[in-house]
């Protein structure tokens, strides 16, 4: 079976840019990077008979058949007023859960290494001769996934492909698609547009956009040199270091998901917040982190969203500047937002509470106001 976490990756192609990790994969050291990625050329052709279900299928069976994969990737980004052009490189065995990700030109992280593998993540800085070794062995993945490398298990299941026509790109013919999110990715609200290569199906190139009242983000990622099923080394996967590299090792807290109230309540290390919630939201799924950081989390779900409430046994928050205060019935919190999600986060009794998912504010500052101190 192809892991969940390299399974990922791969679907990242797609979404790369609405999950930040538009730069996972890249080019070799003489790859041009100042260059944005190209156009797209629309054409008149019709989808030869391909519809929206025939390349969604054939999209989900070449994610399902990838034993292996290499890549190249030019990524333009936009956040608010920001630009980014970042190039890297990856190789991956879905079926081993091994990666190795180099970033080849960053402005922030050029000349970075990580290997991951099911229970490792290792990254090794050049400029700074620093490497990170983080065990994440005990920490289970869940539904929704984690801001690194995220659960999307296929696209079938993830989203809704609409395929828009035929276009070509570098002179070769693609399937444009259109991809909206469901239920179960709907925390990652944007708009994605895809170009998947008429013959493999593969990505070569993803735009994606995310609009807030806020803050603008959008990417164009093309995705360049991409070899299916190729032989990869082992050697690939391990790091060489210097022998002076400052080492840091890191270990993931002990965390676990829980499918139902009753076994999140059996589990859990401390009372759980009990919100009042909107109408048509149900328990999606719990985590309980354990350690000297404990933490309750409840996750639940509409048709169209996800919201969040945590409880955690410290009550210090590290925001930023462009938090805003806000009342919470007797209380006082700070709201801030992440694209096209909110959060309002708050301390009470010892513990500090969070609400986060994308509703608006005042239904936010509602859920959060029906948390008692407990």
């Amino acid at each position: 079976m192809v892991s969940r976490t390299v399974r990922s990756v791969v679907l990242v192609v797609v979404v790369a840019a609405a999950l930040g990790l538009s730069g996972c994969v890249g080019s070799d050291p003489g790859t041009n990077t100042t260059t944005s990625p190209g156009d797209a050329t629309p054409t008149n052709e019709s989808i030869d008979g391909d519809g929206d279900g025939d390349v969604a299928a054939a999209f989900k069976q070449r994610l399902s058949e990838l034993d292996s994969y290499t890549a190249t990737v030019v990524s333009h980004s936009e956040f608010g007023e920001n630009e980014t052009n970042t190039t890297t490189k990856v190789w991956a065995r879905p079926e081993t859960g091994q990666v190795r990700r180099e970033v080849v030109s960053s402005p922030y992280t050029e000349g970075m290494v990580t290997v991951i593998n099911e229970t490792m993540v290792v990254t090794y800085s050049r400029e700074s001769n620093e490497l990170t070794r983080i065990n994440r062995s005990n920490y289970q993945m869940g539904q929704s996934g984690s801001a690194s490398v995220t659960m999307i298990g296929s696209v079938v299941d993830s989203m809704t492909v609409e395929t828009l026509g035929t276009e070509q790109v570098d002179g070769e013919k693609t399937y444009r698609v259109r991809l909206e999110p469901n239920a179960s990715m709907a925390s990652e609200q944007a708009t994605i547009t895809a170009w998947l290569d008429a013959d493999t199906h593969f990505p070569v190139r993803v735009e994606t956009a995310s609009n807030s009242d806020r803050v603008n983000f959008s990417s164009v990622t093309r995705y360049e040199n991409v070899e299916l099923n190729p032989t990869i080394p082992d050697s690939k996967f391990a790091l060489d270091v210097p022998a002076d590299a400052n080492t840091s090792d890191v270990s993931l807290p002990d965390s676990r998901v829980y499918d139902s109230l009753a076994d999140l309540r059996a589990n859990a290390t401390m009372s759980l917040p009990e919100p009042d919630l909107p109408a048509g939201f149900s328990l999606e799924q719990g985590r309980v982190t354990r350690g000297d950081r404990r933490s309750v989390s409840l996750q639940y779900r509409n048709e169209s969203t996800r919201l969040t409430v945590t409880k955690a046994n410290e009550t210090t928050y590290n925001g930023t500047d462009s938090n805003e205060t806000v009342q919470i019935g007797q209380r006082t919190g700070s709201y801030h937002e992440f694209g096209s999600a909110g959060m309002i986060v708050w301390s009470c009794d010892g513990s500090r509470y969070s609400v986060s998912g994308g509703l608006s504010r005042a239904q936010l500052v509602d859920v959060a106001a029906s948390v008692e101190c407990a």
